[in-house]
């Protein structure tokens, strides 16, 4: 689901879909284009739960559901209470509640634009070349030969209707 990185120098070859890794996020956010037929995103009013069940309906291929979430929503689902006590009984795991697979929080996830991303298991695709690639090439600066070592790699979603990205705000009281 990651994003190109945003500091001083990033490496956008990897991020820009030609040469190497293209964003799940990327795909949920484009407004046109093969983004658009891979993933979508959707806005709920509600709680992780309310977006899941609603993400779902957006969801068109087969296969196991991953959900990738900010922590923090995770731990508003588990402390949020009604006037019996709480509403998700300790102990519970949050994967049978919200019907998928896994449920994985990376710390990367924290500073995403998203709350959520739900991903079809296996949709996203790994390729490219598994030896390394060597080829001679000589640099100018410090004028010798040097060895330049290459190993082709990409991924992308290849399935279509397989992510949703979602985006929780608050309920109006």
């Amino acid at each position: 689901g990651r994003e190109a990185p945003s500091d001083s120098n990033p490496d956008y070859r990897l991020f820009d879909g030609t040469r190497g890794l293209y964003s799940v996020l990327a795909d949920c956010k484009a407004g046109s284009g093969i983004g658009t037929t891979l993933a979508s995103s959707v806005s709920v009013k509600g709680n992780l739960y309310d977006g899941v069940t609603t993400a779902k309906g957006s969801i068109k291929t087969e296969g196991g559901q991953i959900l990738i979430v900010k922590g923090q929503k995770i731990t508003d689902m588990r402390l949020a209470k009604s006037a019996n006590g709480y509403l998700v009984q300790p102990g519970a795991r949050i994967e049978d509640i919200l019907g998928v697979e896994r449920v994985y929080a990376p710390s990367w996830m924290d500073n995403a634009a998203v709350d959520a991303i739900l991903l079809v298991d296996r949709a996203y695709k790994h390729g490219g070349e598994r030896n390394i690639r060597v080829r001679a090439d000589f640099d100018t600066a410090t004028n010798t030969d040097i060895l330049l070592d290459e190993t082709p790699r990409w991924g992308t979603l290849a399935v279509a209707k397989s992510a949703v990205a979602i985006t929780l705000t608050e309920a109006s009281e």
